[in-house]
């Protein structure tokens, strides 16, 4: 068994023949945290998460604005209730203006820095 990986996929193998679980277990249970880290910032439950050695993460306003986006659709295919959606863009539309009030904050903070001699 080589310790030296190329690539996910050979962790992945090497995890499994030392742990004796399926691959997809491993999978699920190394991806779960990012899952539930994705979730809470898209849905506005935390501004943003800072992971240590991979970045911090934050909701922009262009990807709210793409969820919007699919949550009508979906409404218009008739694939969700007028309560769902009605619920869903209440949501999405206060994380809207969290991410707006965001990026005006930084707009100024870089406009203000630009004016300084």
């Amino acid at each position: 068994m080589s310790l030296s990986p190329k690539s996910v996929d050979e962790i992945y193998t090497i995890l499994e023949e030392i742990h004796g679980k399926p691959v997809g277990i491993l999978k699920t249970v190394t991806a779960h945290p990012f899952i539930y880290i994705r979730k809470m910032i898209s849905q506005g439950a935390a501004k943003g998460a800072l992971l240590h050695n991979l970045g911090s993460f934050e909701t922009y306003l262009i990807s709210v604005n793409r969820q919007i986006r699919q949550v009508l659709t979906a409404y218009r295919a008739g694939k969700l209730s007028r309560t769902s959606v009605t619920r869903n863009i209440t949501a999405l539309w206060k994380l809207r203006v969290e991410c707006m009030k965001q990026e005006n904050r930084l707009k100024e903070k870089i406009n203000g820095k630009e004016s300084k001699p």
